[in-house]
């Protein structure tokens, strides 16, 4: 699901994050939601993906999708443009492993 397009109209200037995609997961023995967002994945784009997963967050526990049986399967930062300048060990890394946030990444393994 194309979460940014589907939440333009009313939500026109929040930081909407990118896609959900839902998907069979061994690991929860059924459906599992994954949240994506493709973002160039360079040190200085940091808080704008957080801002965006926060955001995310907030709008999952109110309004948003709240199907109680489907448990998520992460949420992931893709990096657009396929290069990320943010290295495994860095403190941006621990940053946004902080926050559950997986990535940056170039390949997306669901």
């Amino acid at each position: 699901m194309n979460l940014d397009d589907a939440l333009k109209s009313s939500h026109p200037n929040e930081p909407r994050w990118h896609h959900a995609i839902g998907l069979w997961s061994s690991k929860h023995h059924g459906e599992a939601v994954a949240r994506v967002e493709v973002h160039p994945a360079s040190s200085t784009q940091i808080n704008e993906v957080l801002e965006k997963l926060e955001w995310l967050r907030e709008w999952l526990k109110g309004e948003g999708m709240k199907p109680a049986n489907v448990p998520r399967a992460g949420f992931y930062w893709l990096a657009s443009g396929g290069r990320v300048a943010i290295t495994p060990h860095s403190l941006q890394a621990r940053k946004i492993a902080a926050k559950g946030l997986l990535g940056p990444m170039r390949i997306l393994h669901l």
